[in-house]
């Protein structure tokens, strides 16, 4: 099965079944976080990023145009 595919409540599931451990889930995520910081950061990416309107209860419009989840990524969380 692509691990597309895969409803997100079963993750914890397919991880036992596939031996991946936690460390190995946490070295993935915090190296996924890093390529796209570091992406964003040189400019290499930007051109893939594009900004989306959203409309507010009042019906103000904002431009969202920067996935800001890479910034609040706290890698102290993480076990060495």
């Amino acid at each position: 099965m692509s691990t597309t595919t895969v409803p997100w409540c079963l993750c914890g599931q397919y991880s036992k079944e596939m031996n991946i451990s936690r460390q190995d889930q946490d070295a993935y995520a915090i190296n996924s976080y890093k390529t796209f910081s570091s992406g964003m950061g040189c400019r290499k990416i930007q051109d893939e990023v594009i900004g989306v309107e959203v409309a507010g209860k009042k019906g103000d419009v904002t431009l969202i145009g920067e996935d800001e989840e890479y910034k609040n990524v706290n890698f102290e969380k993480y076990p060495d």
